[in-house]
């Protein structure tokens, strides 16, 4: 009897001594919990790390990082790839919660729209497009009773540039002046059409506007492009063949008989065509410009755009850059930039925007 006593005496208190094990090996607060990511040795520039236990909360998560450069070097523009270069001076750590749930938005709202104080915002989860009705005038000749004609140049040089009906759109302008069109025959009064002569084939341009004006220009100038002040004279898909072309007027432009005249030409493709070349002569002054493919910016292949920065000289200390972007999701997201800024030194990178990278 006093055998078994002490025997259960014994179970009880290993039992005791094993529960005390299991007590003193357990988290408690305060304690602190540390998880090694990486080592120099490690083969894999990336990783995911996943927290002890689930069942725990972390009062405080502290990220120490500790950077090497290959063999403490740093490589610069005439020595590259010997250690840490232009790329190596960020670690990006990304904190993901699987119930999806952040503690933030119990203090921020999840969106902020400009503009907009009501609670709920509609939107779509497809593409929304807008259709526009357009007016155009067509005119038609039953019979010419009379009208005079006058030729304004003799030129046979191709001319391929004015209306690059293979781009989905273009504008071109063209200055005639008084003196040239007063020697062609022209006298003020009504101007009720042209007759333009296609050394191609031709092609169609859509959406088709010319306007004219007066003006006191001599030659024109890139820089400063006239884009308003037109008289709409001619609103019309039209199909351009070899050899003349009549395009009838709808308003007759009235010349002053003294002034110069600026006529613009614009189109929009929504389906190329075939460029169309005209019959011109070479100007030692510039009487002509043209834009082709405003429609959007072709940006494939490595392409770019340089900005002016004489525009940018009234930004001192912030600027705001939004755009819509579309990319093909079979090639996105890779190693693309949206911006880049250099001070007057080239070779200095002052501002770089990743789209997404």
């Amino acid at each position: 009897m006093d055998l078994n006593l002490y025997k259960m005496k014994r179970i009880i208190l290993s039992s005791i001594l094993f529960l005390l094990v299991l007590t003193t090996s357990a988290q408690v607060p305060g304690d602190t919990i540390v998880v090694k990511a990486f080592k120099y040795g490690s083969t894999t520039r990336d990783t995911l790390l996943q927290f002890p236990n689930g069942s725990l909360t972390y009062e405080k998560i502290i990220l120490k990082y500790n950077m090497r450069c290959k063999n403490a070097l740093i490589s610069t523009q005439s020595l590259p790839n010997q250690g840490c270069g232009e790329w190596d001076y960020s670690c990006n750590t990304y904190i993901v919660d699987s119930t999806k749930t952040e503690n933030d938005l119990n203090l921020q709202p999840s969106h902020v729209i400009s503009n907009y104080t009501p609670t709920i915002f509609p939107y779509v989860t497809q593409p929304v497009f807008d259709f526009y009705n357009y007016s155009q005038t067509n005119v038609i000749l039953n019979n010419i009773v009379s009208e005079n004609q006058y030729t304004v140049g003799t030129g046979l040089a191709a001319v391929p540039n004015i209306l690059k009906a293979n781009e989905k759109s273009g504008r071109s302008q063209i200055l005639y002046t008084a003196a040239e069109l007063t020697t062609a025959g022209f006298t003020a009064g009504n101007i009720d059409g042209f007759l333009l002569n296609v050394s191609n084939a031709g092609g169609g341009v859509n959406f088709f506007k010319v306007g004219m004006q007066h003006t006191s220009l001599t030659a024109l100038n890139a820089n400063t492009v006239t884009l308003t002040g037109f008289t709409n004279v001619f609103n019309q898909n039209f199909s351009f063949v070899t050899g003349s072309n009549r395009l009838q007027f709808h308003t007759a432009f009235v010349w002053d008989g003294i002034s110069n005249v600026l006529i613009d030409l614009a189109f929009t493709n929504t389906i190329p065509t075939n460029p169309i070349v005209f019959n011109g002569a070479n100007n030692t002054s510039n009487m002509a410009l043209y834009a082709r493919n405003n429609y959007a910016l072709d940006l494939s292949a490595l392409g770019h755009v340089i900005l002016n920065p004489s525009q940018l000289s009234g930004i001192s200390n912030e600027i705001t850059v939004s755009f819509w972007v579309y990319g093909n999701s079979a090639q996105l997201p890779t190693n693309t930039a949206l911006m880049e800024g250099y001070s007057t030194n080239t070779s200095l990178r002052n501002l770089n925007l990743h789209l997404p990278w």
